[in-house]
């Protein structure tokens, strides 16, 4: 053990295990001891323990263990919590400095074993970045103060796990953390924060925009000026204005897109104000950005849905005749699986986003659409289909199932 050793055989035993622990982590990492092969006092260098969140009505605390399984090297860190647990802990790296307004990758491998949530526990299987400004305070991304991977749920075997962030002005440093925070056991090894080039931005201005192109991907002086005028007739209809341009990053395809951001699919938001995309125009981003100023949509449901039908449709088609379709088709799904953001995103994206677009265009047809926007404001950590079903009650005087009944008979007839 190292805590045994002479200080001259300490020394040389930390060197190596230093270079051991750098040569498992991601290419450039900037955290120290990722993999956790490197040890002190029985516990790794460069991270420190902490309690990340606490569960009312439980006694216990959340269990870490050092050793194996390890995806790569001698071990892995290993966190485990169930129902009874009130206090959940949390491994945090030491800060690292990083430069605004630079893309950063965070990443790692985690396995799980039966994770799952169970009453109110926070959903939390992953590894996460705390941007810190001058003063060791928090520097908010997208409105939140902590950013993280996906939590991992389920038994699944070593699965890389990334997220691709811009420092946000003002950070000058960064934290790394994984956290469990739901009943189960989970596995982390080789995690890594890493600064990503960027492509060679062509920037053009126009009145609310900052267009970022490249050579391959350009726009037209009149796809610029459409993008002026979807954003003015959005403000309008919405009665919300963006306080500042919008950055707008266009992408020669999905692959690049992925490569660059992290992220996949065609198109996607980032608060306050980028959006990035592979299409020369694109307005259902546009209803994201300024959605965003009234607060978070309580499903995917009401999020995306809203964004359909405000753009006009899915991919140039009217939602009602992409839904008419898939009733025929009998790949019409049920209302209830477009709630949680989870099922949602697992639905073929075809039928998620049209679905839902006829049926919020349904609602805010029928109903208007400020009544509508009364239900975008998320509150408190409830939700799911319950807690929608009676906001919906409460705006509408009747729930899902009834809406759903109602709006199937006016798309589909009979």
């Amino acid at each position: 053990m190292l805590a045994r050793l002479g200080p001259p055989t300490l020394a040389l035993a930390l060197l190596g295990a230093a270079a051991a622990a750098r040569a498992a982590e991601p290419a450039a990492s900037l955290l120290v001891n990722g993999s956790f092969e490197l040890l002190e006092g029985g516990r790794p260098v460069a991270w420190t323990l902490k309690e990340g969140a606490r569960s009312s009505g439980g006694t216990l605390q959340s269990e870490w263990f050092l050793g194996r399984p390890a995806h790569s090297g001698e071990r892995s860190l290993r966190l485990r919590g169930s129902m009874p647990t009130a206090s959940w802990l949390l491994f945090e790296s030491d800060p690292v400095a990083v430069e605004a307004d630079r893309l950063v990758r965070l990443s790692g491998w985690i396995r799980t074993e039966d994770v799952r949530r169970e009453v109110r526990q926070w959903s939390n299987a992953s590894v996460g970045v705390r941007f810190l400004d001058a003063a060791g305070e928090p520097v908010a991304v997208d409105g939140y103060r902590v950013s993280n991977t996906p939590a991992l749920l389920g038994t699944r075997d070593w699965t890389r796990v990334e997220r691709v962030l811009r420092v946000p002005e003002g950070a000058v440093r960064a934290t790394v953390h994984c956290f469990l925070s739901l009943s189960g056991t989970a596995w982390f090894d080789d995690v890594g924060l890493e600064p990503i080039a960027e492509p060679d931005w062509i920037v053009t201005s126009t009145e609310r925009f900052v267009f970022h192109e490249q050579e391959g991907a350009r726009l037209s002086a009149e796809q610029r000026a459409a993008n002026e005028v979807h954003l003015a007739e959005l403000e309008g209809l919405l009665q919300l204005r963006l306080p500042h341009p919008v950055d707008y990053y266009l992408y020669r395809d999905e692959a690049q897109k992925l490569r660059v951001t992290g992220r996949s699919g065609a198109a996607h938001a980032e608060l306050p104000g980028r959006l990035h995309s592979t299409r020369p125009t694109d307005r259902h981003e546009l209803v994201h950005l300024l959605t965003a100023l009234v607060g978070p949509a309580e499903c995917a449901l009401f999020g995306e849905g809203l964004a359909v039908h405000l753009a006009g449709g899915h991919e140039g088609r009217p939602a009602d005749e992409i839904v008419r379709e898939l009733a025929v088709q009998g790949r019409l799904p049920p209302l209830a699986e477009l709630v949680d953001w989870g099922s949602f995103g697992r639905l073929d994206r075809d039928v998620s986003f049209p679905v839902a677009g006829s049926f919020i265009g349904f609602l805010v047809e029928t109903g208007g659409l400020d009544a509508f926007k009364q239900l975008y404001p998320r509150h408190g950590r409830e939700s799911g289909l319950e807690v929608v079903d009676r906001r919906l009650r409460e705006r509408y005087g009747v729930g899902l199932a009834e809406l759903e009944e109602t709006w199937r008979t006016a798309v589909l007839g009979g």
